[in-house]
């Protein structure tokens, strides 16, 4: 017996699986998608960016990828001049005492940024009606470009990090804090600001939903895993079967809730319709061997009931029958210990999944927040915000700061209500 077949016996034989009759599957036949396409991104505090400005190597990065954008930015030259990436372009070289107070707004003042842009010749009612009328993708395209150059590092990665922290604080601004919202409120409200919302809406769509739909924020990991500590069960509803990073951070005590449609399967890993479901029987003694939190651990299923079925409407158009299950997988170390579980309940979520209990601490995705703070008329799950409690705090997978009632009322009503016509600050995945 050779390779990865010797390595899986090799661990099975280590975890003593005692339910023979089971299935065994490794780590990465199940997480295989999580493994390969999902980061924790780290957050990196923007004004930190202007230390490093000038440590790039050679000169032709910046002045490349001016370049390369320059076709989709052309309508804003103009600002582009005024602000100075134009001439740092040009010259190859970061213009430190120029460029500095954009990365300080960016990190700490997010609306002198946008009076800068006010002032600054980035609004223009000529460009502002073509945009309003341009294919969608291509505006995203448009600001991501300009975004992209105020952090034009080498590393993908790096770059990466800071515009996905500059989403955070971006997102902070504009829905996070009261004051601060009824600044940002007049750009969704006055059309001949939409430039300015379009931006915010493009950068933070781009990178908590469009990209950053599989990605996790260190500071959230680290926050719910000290709840975890606690004793606490985190409940990831509509979390599908993103759960890897939960357990390679220590977190063992899990409660999924989700209707797991089979029309999403580029929003689960490869694993998922096994996870929830055995293949014959009631898979009683599957396991799944894996490393996580630099130790190995066993996932063993204990329990699957069903309860019926749910009716679930899918993005074909299509109505289908699922259903309405739970699947209890214990979570064991090495030595055979029980270290927790992990609940598969396979439902809609409904308003009092969102209670406050003292032994739980919940937890969603950017994407499936903003569908659950919606109306009815805007894909809306047909969650009763107002009947939540005003301490209740939602810890989401892309933001350094957990959520609370008002802001997901603040969505509410604002994207209903707003006379701006752009996108959806969710992607509907049904």
């Amino acid at each position: 017996m050779k390779g990865k077949h010797a390595v899986r016996a090799a661990l099975v034989a280590a975890y003593v699986c005692s339910m023979a009759h089971g299935t065994t599957k490794t780590g990465e036949e199940v997480f295989a998608k999580w493994l390969r396409v999902q980061k924790v991104l780290c957050d990196r505090p923007p004004q930190a960016f202007a230390a490093h400005m000038q440590a790039f190597h050679g000169t032709s990065h910046i002045q490349s990828k001016y370049a390369k954008y320059q076709k989709v930015l052309s309508q804003y030259n103009p600002f582009l001049k005024t602000c100075g990436l134009e001439q740092c372009a040009q010259s190859g070289q970061w213009n430190v005492q120029t460029l500095q107070p954009f990365y300080t707004w960016f990190d700490h003042d997010m609306g002198q940024f946008f009076s800068y842009l006010m002032q600054a010749h980035f609004i223009d009612q000529t460009v502002n009606a073509q945009e309003q009328d341009m294919d969608i993708d291509s505006v995203i395209k448009r600001h991501r470009s300009l975004m992209k150059l105020f952090f034009c590092d080498c590393d993908k990665i790096v770059r990466l990090e800071y515009l996905f922290s500059v989403s955070n604080r971006m997102f902070e601004y504009c829905f996070g804090n009261q004051r601060s919202f009824s600044q940002f409120k007049r750009f969704l409200y006055d059309d001949s600001l939409h430039q300015i919302a379009r931006l915010c809406y493009s950068t933070m769509w781009f990178y908590l939903v469009g990209e950053g739909w599989k990605h996790w924020s260190n500071e959230c990991l680290s926050k719910i895993k000290k709840e975890a500590d606690r004793g606490k069960e985190i409940v990831y509803i509509a979390g599908g079967n993103d759960i890897y990073q939960l357990l390679n951070h220590g977190i063992y005590s899990i409660r999924v809730i989700d209707p797991m449609l089979p029309s999403q399967p580029r929003y689960y890993s490869e694993g998922w319709d096994w996870l929830l479901k055995p293949a014959q029987g009631n898979g009683i003694g599957d396991c799944v061997i894996l490393r996580c939190d630099n130790q190995k651990l066993c996932l063993k299923r204990e329990t699957y009931n069903e309860m019926g079925t749910f009716k679930a409407n899918l993005s074909t158009g299509a109505t289908t029958k699922l259903p309405l299950s739970v699947t209890r997988w214990g979570v064991y170390d090495q030595a055979n210990t029980k270290l927790g579980s992990i609940v598969f309940d396979r439902r809609y979520c409904r308003t009092k999944d969102f209670y406050i209990h003292p032994k739980k601490t919940l937890l969603i995705s950017f994407n499936e927040m903003y569908f659950a703070a919606m109306p009815d008329k805007l894909f809306g799950w047909g969650i009763n915000v107002a009947a939540l409690s005003g301490k209740m705090q939602l810890y989401v997978k892309q933001l350094r700061k957990p959520v609370n009632k008002r802001v997901l009322l603040t969505f509410r009503r604002n994207e209903a209500k707003a006379p701006f016509d752009f996108i959806l600050l969710g992607s509907c995945a049904t």
